[in-house]
């Protein structure tokens, strides 16, 4: 027997203007709070390039819907 659960949360970060994520906040169902932290314990490591605006880099704070599907197999007896 497979098992597949899914999971869906919004994360909200600010990108600074060298690319690098400060101000991370999660937001999903409580019942998923261990896998949601989880995940936005990672984000500050993600880095980006810098949006231009006008040819300079400007900070900004994106939300990022993340999706996570999750499948197992039950063990046997």
């Amino acid at each position: 027997m497979i098992d597949e659960r899914s999971i869906h949360y919004s994360i909200e970060h600010c990108i600074t203007t060298e690319g690098k994520v400060e101000r991370v906040t999660a937001r999903g169902r409580s019942s998923q709070r261990a896998v949601i932290d989880a995940v936005a314990e990672q984000v500050p490591k993600w880095r980006f390039k810098p949006l231009m605006i006008d040819g300079r880099p400007t900070p900004w704070c994106p939300s990022t819907r993340v999706d996570v599907e999750f499948r197992w197999r039950a063990r046997p007896g």
